[in-house]
């Protein structure tokens, strides 16, 4: 997975689990990116973008509009990543939100979502 080589983010677990979203295989995994990010990185995400007062947080892709997608240093993430849809990789996010949130309830939740997936033909 292209998220395994991004300095800082743990990986919670021992590997992607494998998940079937809509009748399409893919991966899923959980994340969190460590509280000691380096003092010279500054990324996208903590240039005002998310309000003031950003949160150390990490830049991992770009999404379809150029704006990368943030983890917020310390916020317990799920990834889910669909290769072949339609021909393009998809990728699904859910995570805790705010720091004390319990993760387990957001991840029953979002995974609820995700289960309910049902593509359609364009």
């Amino acid at each position: 997975m292209l998220v395994r080589h991004i300095p800082k983010l743990v990986h919670l677990g021992d590997a992607d689990e494998p998940v079937t979203v809509g009748g399409i295989k893919g991966a899923q995994f959980r994340v969190v990116v460590e509280d000691d990010l380096p003092k010279d990185y500054v990324p996208y995400c903590s240039q005002g973008v998310m309000g003031e007062g950003s949160p150390d947080c990490v830049d991992l892709v770009p999404l379809s509009d150029g704006v990368p997608l943030t983890f917020v240093v310390g916020i317990k993430e799920t990834i889910t990543v669909l290769k072949d849809v339609e021909g393009e990789m998809l990728t699904i996010d859910f995570g805790a939100g705010e720091p004390g949130t319990k993760f387990s309830q957001v991840a029953t939740q979002g995974q609820r979502v995700v289960d309910s997936i049902e593509w359609r033909s364009s």
